[in-house]
């Protein structure tokens, strides 16, 4: 299988001139070298780094590993040592065949999730779902996905490191080879439900919700959020990714909408970043882990209406409410203007797409696409969705109600729109079990 992987990149530097650093890695298993090409910009001709002082940890350019070039990464190493010396141990929660990796010592260092006993799947040595969020086996390369998504933020959400760890045998379910995801095992004191959420950083929730938002997922919940306590902070780290990138629309999910700091608006820093998120690069991203198109496609509906809704000053909470359904029958407002799209498209889709959420948050010069407007933004003047979110669709959106003021922003997700608790007293989640124990003592 061929994928993409970051290892280690160079710490940033200005930039005019380009070398190109050839690293030689061995394949398990063959006799074959791997040839890594690396492209790194250099102030200029008199400096000379080494190949060490360029590949340091902290990166800020993602490096593409090909093929079995995984195997060399000391996690990946340690954890198939440790599983052929029965290191393993099945997590008890949840509901699919999760497990620990454990060192001689008892230590945690991994866990592992073998595509064969996802929630449903043939194997799955618990059987408690039967009609999991999505199709069983596809769960692996979504969670490597999660991690190669974040790293192009700089691991800003701070998703574990994670990659594929294929044909392995040990104590598990079955005694069938096995291949998977291998996550990093971090320690921590909980999960985020465990504990009152106003504590959380602002930023890490705008974070995270920003990477859920990209990745449309359905089953965000306290439970996959665990918290650990850095330099005497609480401090947030996103797991269990395994349902995200449907193919299609659904309802996303994410129990950081009832906290207080996804209502509170993005810095210009985290503006600047989602203003530079390469919506063409996350989709190569995906593709070379094996990412369907119809997925992707998702991708780039979530992304672009983040990337508009921060343009038009709206907060986390606002752009969020705009992808999940206020209940379990009722379309989200993402869905509508997606099947509203395709219903009278004559063109290209996503440029009809981008025109329409330029017509509902009323940007400027709304002939510009959101990878290349410079021009300022008229902040708050939106669409006020608790009058117009419906007219929108079968009206001229210039006769809607414009806000022109921060508290009639936040009117912008009334109880008349997104009523998100009664959505929580309605949704019955399996899953809600499986996260302490995934990650975490």
């Amino acid at each position: 299988m061929s994928s993409v992987y970051p290892l280690i990149t160079p710490k940033p530097i200005d930039l005019e001139r380009t070398y190109t650093f050839v690293l030689l890695k061995v394949f398990k298993d063959t006799s074959s070298l791997l040839l890594i090409t690396i492209e790194v910009e250099r102030v200029n001709e008199e400096d000379h780094l080494s190949s060490s002082e360029i590949f340091k940890e902290d990166s800020s350019v993602s490096v593409q590993i090909e093929d079995d070039a995984v195997e060399s990464v000391p996690l990946v190493k340690d954890a198939r040592y440790y599983i052929s010396q029965g290191g393993v141990e099945l997590c008890t929660e949840g509901v699919g065949g999760t497990y620990f990796i454990k060192d001689p010592e008892g230590k945690k260092i991994a866990v592992f999730k073998p595509v064969d006993e996802e929630p449903g799947a043939k194997n799955d040595p618990k059987k408690l779902l039967d009609q999991p969020f999505l199709p069983p086996g596809g769960g692996a390369i979504r969670e490597v996905s999660a991690y190669l998504i974040d790293q192009q933020g700089h691991s800003r959400a701070r998703v574990p490191e994670t990659y594929l760890l294929e044909n392995v045998k040990g104590p598990f379910a079955t005694e069938d080879e096995k291949s998977g995801s291998l996550q990093k095992f971090i320690q921590n004191i909980g999960d985020s439900g465990k504990m009152g959420n106003s504590r959380y950083p602002v930023q890490d929730v705008h974070d995270i919700g920003i990477l859920d938002m990209r990745l449309f997922n359905m089953d965000r919940n306290c439970e996959n959020i665990l918290v650990t306590k850095e330099n005497g902070e609480f401090r947030l780290i996103p797991i269990d990714h395994t349902y995200t990138l449907p193919d299609k629309l659904d309802n996303a999910w994410f129990d950081w909408l009832t906290w207080k700091q996804s209502r509170i608006p993005f810095s210009a820093e985290t503006l600047e970043f989602i203003d530079t998120i390469d919506i063409n690069n996350d989709s190569e991203i995906l593709r070379k882990v094996g990412i369907e198109e119809e997925c992707i496609r998702t991708m780039k509906l979530s992304t672009l209406l983040l990337k508009y809704g921060a343009k038009a000053g709206l907060t986390l909470f606002e752009i969020a409410s705009l992808v999940c359904r206020s209940n379990s029958k009722e379309e989200s407002f993402l869905e509508k203007l997606v099947n509203e799209i395709e219903r009278n498209c004559t063109g290209n889709f996503f440029e009809d797409y981008e025109k329409r959420l330029c017509e509902f948050f009323k940007l400027k010069n709304d002939t510009e696409r959101v990878s290349t407007e410079e021009n300022e933004l008229k902040r708050g003047e939106v669409i006020n969705l608790k009058n117009d979110v419906k007219s929108f669709f079968t009206e001229d959106s210039d006769n809607g109600e414009v806000i022109n003021s921060e508290n009639d922003v936040q009117r912008i997700c009334t109880e008349d729109f997104f009523q998100h608790q009664n959505v929580h007293e309605e949704k019955k989640d399996p899953l809600l079990e499986e996260k302490e124990e995934i990650c975490g003592d």
